[in-house]
């Protein structure tokens, strides 16, 4: 199994394939634009977009013959902005740009995705 800089576990499943993914990870930490570090930025990125990648490309590996579902998880604040929530939101924003890329390069997954409450 591969190692990544932060928790994401595929254990193999009961039955012998996986069939559903859901990207639900992240991290949201409201701030000020001006408080937006190098650090702050990767860190929100690494989790929030790096992670839902990789999750993707591991679960592509286990689906079966019959594809699989993905189901990526965004934010209700893409639409209804919040003040101190730029760098989250952006991480959502690349979350359905990786839905809407998912669907053509995904042969054989049902690739969605859902607004979150945050």
């Amino acid at each position: 199994m591969k190692s990544y800089p932060f928790p994401i576990t595929f254990k193999k499943p009961t039955f012998g394939r996986l069939d559903v993914l859901v990207n639900n990870a992240g991290v949201f930490r409201l701030g000020a634009f001006a408080e937006i570090t190098e650090e702050n930025f990767h860190l929100d990125y690494n989790i929030n977009v790096l992670g839902a990648i990789l999750a993707v490309h591991e679960a592509i590996k286990r689906f079966g013959t019959d594809g699989g579902s993905i189901i990526n998880l965004s934010s209700i604040l893409g639409s209804h902005p919040v003040m101190g929530a730029l760098l989250y939101v952006s991480t959502k924003d690349a979350i359905e740009t990786l839905t809407s890329f998912g669907r053509i390069l995904c042969r054989g997954a049902l690739v969605s995705c859902a607004d979150g409450f945050a």
